[in-house]
C-alpha cells in the first residue's frame, strides 16, 4: 500500500540530490573563479575603487535580479527556461575570462556571471521546495546546500593549484569542466523532476507572514559580518595570509556540515533552530573580531554554522509559509532582501570598524538581539493567527 509514496520519495531524493550536485559543479566553477577575481583585477590594473566597484556592482545587480527571476517563472510557470539561461549565463562566462586582456572584458564577464546567478537561484529554489513536500523540506535545502558546499571547498583549491603552477588564465580555463559538468547533470535533472510545477490562474498574494519573517531575516543578516571585512581586520591584527583562506575552508566546511544536520532536524523542530541564525551571527562575529591565538578557528566555525541555517533551515521555512504558486517570487524576494542587508549592514559595520572592532560587535550584538526579539515576536503571531 505504501509502494506510490514510497516511489514519489525515490523520484524526490534523486531530484535533490542531482541539483545538489548541479551546484556542486556550478560552485566549484564560480567560486573557484571569484577565489582569484581580486588578485586579476589587481594584475589587469584596477586599482581598490574600480575593483570595489566592479565586484559590488556585480554583486548587487546579482541580487536585485532575483525578485524578478522569480516572479517571472511563477507567471509564466517556465521554471525550466529561467534556469538553463541562468546557469548559462552564469557558467559560461567564467573560462571566457582566461581570454580577457582586458579591465572592461573582466568586468562584464564578472557581472554577467552574477546577472546568470541571479537569474537561476529563485526558480530552483521553487523546484526543490516542490520536492521537500515529499522529504521535508529542511532535509531537501540541507542536502543541497551541504553538496553546493562541496564545491565551493574545492573549486578555489583547484584554482589555486592551476594559478600557483600555470597562471591566472589557466585558472580560469580549467574551470571549463566543471562549468559543462553542470549544465549536462541539469539536462539530467530536469528528466527526474517529479511533476511540473502548479500553475495558478491568477498570482495569490504573499501571505503577511512572509513579510514579518523577511524582517527577520534581514536584522539578522545585517548583523552578520561579511568575511571580506572579517579577512580585512585578521591581516591588519597580522594573521598570517596563508591562513586566511584555510579560516574561510573551515567556515565553508562547518556551513555545509550544519545545513545537512540542521535542515533535516528542522522538519521535526521547526523554529526553535531558526534562532541559530542571530546567535550565531553575534557568537561568531565576537570570536572573530575580538578573539586571538585560536578564538578565531572557533568563530569561523560559528560564523559559518550561522550560513548554513540560513541556507537550509531559513529556505525550509519560507517554502512552508508560501503557497507554491508564488515560491519563485518568494525566494527572490528574500535573496534581494538579503542582499540589501548584506549591503547596509556592511557599510555600518566597516564605518564602526574605523571606531573600533568593540564598536563593530557591539552593533553587530544590537541586530542579532534585534532579530531574537522579532523573531519572538514572530512566533507568538503565528500561534495566535495560524493560518
Amino acid at each position: 500500500m505504501n509502494r506510490p509514496e514510497t516511489f514519489h520519495r525515490k523520484a524526490a531524493w534523486r531530484f535533490v540530490v542531482a541539483m545538489g550536485v548541479v551546484s556542486l559543479f556550478a560552485d566549484m566553477t564560480y567560486e573557484g573563479a571569484r577565489s582569484i577575481i581580486g588578485a586579476y583585477l589587481y594584475h589587469l590594473g584596477a586599482g581598490a575603487v574600480l575593483a570595489g566597484l566592479i565586484g559590488g556592482g556585480a554583486e548587487c545587480l546579482g541580487y536585485a535580479v532575483r525578485w524578478l527571476s522569480g516572479r517571472g517563472a511563477d507567471a509564466t510557470n517556465r521554471h525550466w527556461l529561467f534556469l538553463y539561461s541562468g546557469y548559462a549565463l552564469n557558467l559560461l562566462a567564467v573560462p571566457f575570462l582566461a581570454l580577457t586582456g582586458s579591465l572592461g572584458s573582466a568586468a562584464a564577464l564578472i557581472t554577467a556571471e552574477r546577472l546568470g546567478k541571479g537569474v537561476r537561484s529563485p526558480p530552483r529554489d521553487a523546484l526543490l521546495a516542490r520536492a521537500g513536500e515529499q522529504l521535508g523540506h529542511g532535509s531537501a535545502f540541507g542536502l543541497h546546500q551541504f553538496l553546493d558546499q562541496l564545491g565551493a571547498l574545492s573549486g578555489p583549491l583547484i584554482v589555486a593549484a592551476l594559478v600557483l603552477s600555470s597562471g591566472y588564465k589557466a585558472g580560469f580555463a580549467i574551470l571549463a569542466a566543471p562549468a559543462v559538468a553542470a549544465l549536462v547533470t541539469l539536462v539530467a535533472a530536469q528528466r527526474l523532476q517529479i511533476r511540473p510545477l502548479a500553475r495558478s490562474r491568477h498570482l495569490e498574494r504573499l501571505p503577511r507572514s512572509f513579510w514579518l519573517w523577511i524582517v527577520f531575516v534581514m536584522l539578522s543578516t545585517a548583523g552578520f559580518a561579511h568575511f571580506t571585512l572579517v579577512a580585512f581586520d585578521l591581516a591588519a591584527v597580522g594573521f598570517g595570509p596563508a591562513f586566511i583562506p584555510v579560516l574561510f575552508a573551515i567556515a565553508m566546511a562547518s556551513e555545509g556540515l550544519t545545513a545537512l544536520l540542521l535542515g533535516r532536524l528542522s522538519d521535526r523542530r521547526g523554529f526553535l533552530l531558526l534562532a541559530g541564525f542571530p546567535l550565531c551571527g553575534l557568537v561568531g562575529t565576537a570570536f572573530l573580531f575580538l578573539g586571538s591565538a585560536w578564538v578565531p578557528w572557533v568563530g569561523a566555525v560559528v560564523w559559518g554554522a550561522g550560513l548554513g541555517i540560513q541556507g537550509a533551515v531559513v529556505r525550509a521555512q519560507v517554502a512552508r509559509s508560501v503557497g507554491e504558486g508564488r515560491r519563485g517570487e518568494a525566494f527572490g524576494l528574500l535573496d534581494t532582501m538579503t542582499g540589501v542587508a548584506w549591503l547596509a549592514g556592511s557599510v555600518l559595520l566597516g564605518a564602526l570598524y574605523t571606531v573600533s572592532p568593540e564598536a563593530l560587535t557591539a552593533l553587530s550584538a544590537l541586530l542579532e538581539v534585534a532579530a531574537l526579539g522579532w523573531l519572538l515576536f514572530y512566533v507568538r503571531r503565528k500561534v495566535q493567527s495560524p493560518a
